[in-house]
């Protein structure tokens, strides 16, 4: 009974998305998951980035398609029982945003490849500006505020149909904020099929465009500014990490700079809270984000250093007897495993 109540926890999956965010890092679960046939994370990154070169989607009319389901809510009154109706069927804003995965190994040229985002403590969320409104949705895309912004589309000056702007944020309810982890359209041109290096661009190359978006006023409810970004070696990383900030640290995302925006769980962003950066990454990080390490990390990674360690020293003892057995051990232990 004990050894089929071990399978069964061994086998169980909280998610059948590769590297989920949801479920605990792979590297640091307490339970080992069972071989899969799903690539590893560096196969599958390759993959997309191949494929994306050949695909060109129609995110034209893809996100006009937002802007109007978005403004017809807008100008027609929708009743709890419209609400419930709209709910059993595909609502057009949930799964929007391009999502993130563990990232459970280093990528090669990493330094060069890829870039630091700081996200803050908030709540993630789709930012559709059209019409003279500004609306927010959540992840499942349940809708959280209308209000006035200077976004293009997004104030009460703004009345072309043809200005609108989509964004992907995160809300941070402390300093009133919406902080811009990246642009899939700005004033009616997507950019869903440009690389990550160019959407940051656009990002503060835009926002400088608009003044006074960063400061609340009566045409502008609510602070837009753009998520901040670093370089990938280890210095950037901990240098980055010792700045002094209004908002306080969830955790770090880490963008390929070729990647597109494509609405989903990608490897091509990866995420890891401040402290498991010196275990996945190599990189120093300052000794405060390492003082409140949640119990369940420090033990399992306590269980991991001493299988590493028993491994070793059998290994050792094994080489200084000539015993080719220590192999065939580690063997049947990973086939086990």
């Amino acid at each position: 009974m004990d050894q089929l109540s071990s399978t069964l926890a061994e086998s169980f999956r909280i998610s059948s998305i590769p590297n989920d965010t949801a479920c605990p890092h792979p590297r640091l679960s307490e339970y080992k998951m069972k071989p899969s046939n799903i690539p590893d994370q560096e196969t599958r990154r390759k993959r997309i980035l191949e494929d994306q070169k050949s695909r060109r989607s129609d995110k034209i009319n893809h996100a006009r398609s937002l802007v109007e389901v978005d403004e017809w809510e807008m100008e027609v009154e929708v009743t709890e029982v419209q609400k419930k109706v709209r709910k059993k069927r595909n609502n057009p804003f949930k799964n929007q945003l391009m999502m993130s995965e563990w990232l459970v190994d280093l990528p090669p040229k990493f330094s060069d490849d890829w870039i630091m985002v700081i996200s803050p403590i908030g709540k993630r969320c789709l930012i559709v500006a059209s019409r003279g409104r500004t609306t927010s949705y959540t992840k499942s895309g349940y809708n959280l505020k209308r209000f006035q912004s200077l976004l293009p589309g997004g104030g009460c000056d703004s009345v072309k149909s043809s200005d609108y702007t989509v964004l992907d944020c995160i809300y941070s309810e402390l300093t009133r904020t919406f902080y811009i982890l990246d642009l899939m359209c700005w004033k009616g041109h997507p950019v869903y099929d440009s690389e990550t290096e160019f959407r940051f661009y656009w990002i503060t190359a835009k926002l400088e465009e608009c003044l006074g978006i960063a400061e609340e006023s009566s045409h502008n409810q609510f602070k837009f500014v753009a998520a901040e970004t670093f370089p990938c070696d280890n210095s950037s990383i901990f240098d980055a990490l010792t700045i002094e900030r209004k908002h306080e640290i969830d955790g770090v995302l880490f963008y390929h700079k070729q990647a597109h925006y494509h609405p989903g769980n990608t490897p091509l962003v990866g995420w890891l809270k401040v402290y498991m950066i010196p275990e996945i990454i190599g990189a120093d990080v300052p000794s405060r984000f390492l003082q409140n390490i949640p119990k369940v990390h420090k033990l399992t990674l306590a269980k991991e250093n001493e299988k590493f360690r028993e491994k070793a020293n059998r290994r050792l003892e094994g080489l200084g007897k000539g015993d080719t057995r220590v192999k065939e051990d580690d063997n049947h232990e990973e086939e086990m495993q």
